[in-house]
């Protein structure tokens, strides 16, 4: 049962929360769903995240359409 369209994963590679090997372990289990790789993002424990920021209006944009 799918409860979304649409799954984002996003990881950075010194993530020192969730080991790095898990992101493979999605990429192989969830095909469908989209991955972003970072480096020096820590566990994502930041002020400003812009990438997000992006995505999100991204997704609200192409919905409005």
């Amino acid at each position: 049962y799918n409860q979304s369209k649409k799954l984002f994963i996003w990881q950075s590679s010194d993530d020192d929360v969730v080991c790095f090997t898990d992101f493979g372990k999605y990429k192989k289990s969830l095909p469908n769903a989209s991955y972003r790789e970072f480096k020096n993002k820590g566990h994502f424990i930041q002020n400003t995240f812009p990438e997000i920021v992006r995505e999100i209006r991204k997704i609200f944009k192409n919905k409005v359409k």
